[in-house]
């Protein structure tokens, strides 16, 4: 399932597959998007489809087909959905100052929110921004594609993609592993649907 979310902001869907060879790590199915413009990636875990969308089983079974097709049966609805919410993030008009204290900062720095609205303001002064904050940022504001949805939830969702998927972490297959498996994967989801409960 592939959509337009602008005239020439295209997302493609596709289903990845991983078997790595290691005692102790499953095989997993499980959808994910492409956004061409930028070629970042995004895995697909929508608050309603993450347990359809997904199979894993461990190397020491047989590989359950019928399981997997089951498990990824749904994955067009799901893609579906991506589209659904990327066109009400499209249409969310979001300041640069909400981006931070009502999305960024509960997802990216629990601990700044806990201290208080005083400690969550300085997460906006460039002098105190912890680094990660200015990389997200930087990317939210100038990562491809960008600067045409500038001010738009889908703009916050995309930077913070692309700050996963090619600014975090030192190598390339790390930031891979950690945005389709790992913190920052779970992180972008948390971006999503905090952005979604403010458009709604």
């Amino acid at each position: 399932h592939n959509f337009e979310v602008r005239p020439g902001d295209r997302v493609n869907g596709y289903v990845l597959i991983t078997s790595p060879n290691t005692v102790g790590t499953s095989i997993s199915v499980r959808t994910t998007t492409v956004r061409v413009v930028c070629a970042n990636t995004m895995a697909l875990a929508n608050m309603s489809g993450m347990g359809q969308t997904h199979y894993r089983q461990t190397h020491m079974g047989e590989f359950d087909v019928a399981a997997a097709k089951e498990a990824i049966g749904n994955a067009h609805e799901q893609l579906a959905q991506a589209e659904r919410n990327a066109r009400i993030l499209d249409k969310l008009k979001i300041s640069a100052s909400d981006a931070i204290t009502k999305v960024l900062a509960p997802v990216f720095f629990p601990e700044v929110v806990e201290e208080g609205p005083e400690a969550v303001q300085s997460l906006m002064l460039p002098d105190s921004q912890p680094r990660k904050m200015t990389e997200i940022l930087t990317s939210i504001v100038e990562s491809p594609g960008n600067r045409e949805i500038a001010g738009t939830g889908w703009a916050v969702l995309n930077g913070v993609t692309h700050w996963a998927d090619h600014v975090s972490g030192r190598t390339q297959s790390a930031r891979l592993n950690r945005s389709w498996f790992g913190d920052t994967g779970k992180q972008k989801i948390e971006v999503e649907q905090k952005l979604l409960e403010l458009a709604s």
